[in-house]
């Protein structure tokens, strides 16, 4: 009965060895596979050198055209009007006269028409008080008559009146009447009037293309190289050659 029971011991030993091993092996088998799926998770920082594009603002130049004004000298015809006042609105004493004198008075002025154009005269003249008839006349140096009037009686004597001259000298009024005229006055305004052409200097705008520059942004594309950080597994960092470039 003894011996039986030292057998069943003696086979019973063998097994428990095998299931010591056999848990060995898994827990080792357990622990790589823990560290290999471990490994392979990106959790280690590494710097990465990366190109990227960019985009810049430069300054060209660009030409352009401009319309620029300029002056140059220049002469040039001004056309003006002038006069000359022999008479204005002047006090004339009538010669007295105790007969009648078809000369009356007379009124003397000189004309020059010299680098004149387009010369004409032109007057007025009244007699103060008198409603006598007057005969009033001008007459050129060739003793052309330019001018005349003939008054009604009854009425104060005045007229106005314009000629052209054409002979340069001395010009004759002359105020008459057939009645007697006893200190009597009368008033006269003659005015010479002519176009004269002057030259006059003056500065005259003109316009040229000009090319001129300037500047102008301009985006530019560009790249440049920048370390960027990135997460790799231990098994790419154990098992990494070289910097990764993209």
């Amino acid at each position: 009965m003894y011996q039986e029971q030292d057998t069943s011991r003696k086979e019973g030993r063998p097994k428990m060895r095998g299931n010591v091993w056999r848990s060995i092996v898994i827990g080792l088998v357990s622990v790589i596979v823990v560290i290999c799926i471990v490994f392979a998770f990106p959790i280690v920082k590494v710097p990465v050198e990366v190109v990227e594009t960019y985009t810049d603002t430069e300054y060209k130049e660009e030409a352009y055209t401009e319309r620029e004004p300029y002056t140059v000298p220049a002469t040039g015809e001004v056309t003006g009007r002038k006069s000359e006042a022999f008479y204005d609105d002047a006090l004339v004493e009538l010669w007295r006269r105790v007969m009648p004198d078809r000369w009356g008075t007379e009124v003397y002025f000189t004309i020059d028409l010299t680098g004149k154009l387009n010369p004409t005269v032109s007057g007025s003249w009244k007699v103060e008080d008198v409603s006598n008839s007057y005969y009033v006349s001008i007459t050129d140096p060739g003793f052309n008559l330019v001018y005349q009037y003939t008054g009604s009686e009854g009425v104060i004597q005045a007229d106005d009146f314009t000629f052209a001259p054409k002979y340069s000298g001395m010009y004759v009024m002359r105020l008459s009447t057939h009645y007697i005229r006893i200190g009597k006055y009368g008033r006269l305004t003659l005015v010479l009037n002519w176009d004269e052409v002057v030259t006059k200097a003056s500065e005259l705008t003109e316009y040229r293309e000009v090319t001129k520059y300037r500047k102008v942004p301009v985006e530019v594309e560009k790249k440049r190289a920048v370390t960027k950080y990135e997460k790799i597994s231990v098994w790419g960092l154990l098992f990494r050659e070289a910097p990764k470039t993209q």
